[in-house]
């Protein structure tokens, strides 16, 4: 059940057991999960794009977070995990654009904002724009 080992990937990072929660959730992969729910998906790519960025594996994390926003295409973590794994691979146009789509979502959080806008700065430098 693919559900089970979703469940087991949670409570092995609440636990801080990162690398094996890592392996829990990759499990969920090779078998069928789409029965899952979309709510759950949308946590599971979340929570796997997570794992993954950690791990600097940074084309899976930004794999792994477009698939969380095919479930919720707002999911701001997902937005982050994304833009960071494609600036970490010098895909600053792709990234900035990741970024772009926080900044018109809004937050509310006055330190996210700043952090986004240090951000986005320093693509647009690189971008030239």
């Amino acid at each position: 059940d693919p559900y089970l080992y979703y469940q087991a990937g949670i409570t092995l990072m609440s636990m801080g057991r990162k690398d094996e929660a890592y392996g829990e959730m990759k499990r969920v992969l090779a078998l069928e999960y789409a029965g899952m729910g979309s709510a759950i998906l949308e946590r599971f790519f979340m929570k796997i794009s997570q794992l993954a960025l950690d791990r600097n594996e940074n084309d899976a994390a930004t794999m792994y977070a477009r698939k969380c926003l095919d479930y919720n295409s707002a999911n701001s973590i997902a937005l982050y995990v994304a833009a960071i794994g494609l600036l970490s691979m010098n895909r600053i146009a792709e990234g900035y654009q990741m970024l772009v789509r926080i900044s018109d979502g809004g937050s509310n959080n006055l330190r996210l904002d700043a952090q986004l806008e240090h951000l986005m700065r320093a693509c647009r430098e690189l971008l030239k724009i």
